[in-house]
């Protein structure tokens, strides 16, 4: 599973179909062409309700993440896709959970791995940012 290491290369597209298929969401075609053609998927996906997923507004991921719900991060601009955590938590050493802020969280294996960070640390951009989406899943 080299794709999961940080060596400068992008597996995002790859490390969410992994997530995917493990949570039960099925196979996302495309996941080897790339973020956009993943993400362009999902917009597609989202608009026939009987798909499993459904696109969800940036306020929507807080309840979303914390019902324990698959949420995936498009950015078009960035070409980039990531997973979505519950809000404002952080595992800490004991593994417990604390608070630390009000923004959504993600996961993401690219030129950076990371592991529960703010949206902002991962992406370094405004996670309402408009050039992006949030999906979850509900199959």
């Amino acid at each position: 599973m080299n794709h999961y290491l940080a060596t400068g290369d992008t597996y995002c597209n790859r490390f969410v179909q992994d997530f995917v298929y493990a949570y039960g969401g099925g196979s996302i075609p495309f996941v080897f062409e790339g973020a956009n053609k993943t993400c362009d998927w999902l917009k597609k996906q989202a608009a026939n309700p009987s798909s499993g997923w459904r696109k969800i507004s940036y306020a929507e991921t807080q309840q979303c993440t914390e019902d324990g719900k698959l949420v995936l991060i498009c950015s078009t601009y960035g070409k980039h896709i990531s997973l979505g955590m519950p809000w404002g938590h952080e595992t800490k050493n004991d593994g417990t959970w604390k608070s630390d802020s009000q923004m959504l969280r993600h996961a993401q294996a690219g030129g950076s791995s990371y592991y529960n960070v703010t949206y902002y640390h991962g992406w370094g951009t405004e996670s309402s940012n408009p050039i992006t989406d949030y999906f979850v899943w509900e199959g």
